[in-house]
């Protein structure tokens, strides 16, 4: 799966950022999967919840934000500025395709 410079190897785990190979954990493979597969959609906490733990305890925003820097470090150019992985302030996250400078 490839949206703009990121390529996801779901049932590996593998990422690659711009051709070079990026190592995330499982539960960042997840995340990143999910993103990708709903693009441009905005994912709440309790969604993303449920869809890489299977269950939703109010969406443990602080845990999912956690995850989200963690893959943001790794799969973006700038992470202080990114294109890809966005916050939606007071609703959750999305993936975008932004063209690279």
């Amino acid at each position: 799966m490839t949206a703009g410079p990121i390529t996801l190897d779901a049932l590996r785990h593998e990422v690659l950022r711009g051709g070079r190979k990026v190592k995330v954990t499982p539960t960042e493979s997840r995340l990143l999967h999910l993103l990708l597969t709903h693009p441009g959609q905005v994912l709440t906490p309790g969604i993303i919840s449920r869809r890489i733990w299977g269950h939703d305890e109010g969406g443990n925003t602080d845990l999912i934000k956690t995850h989200m820097h963690h893959l943001r470090q790794k799969v973006e150019f700038d992470a202080k500025s990114p294109r890809h992985i966005l916050t939606v302030p007071g609703r959750g996250y999305t993936f975008t395709v932004a063209a690279e400078h």
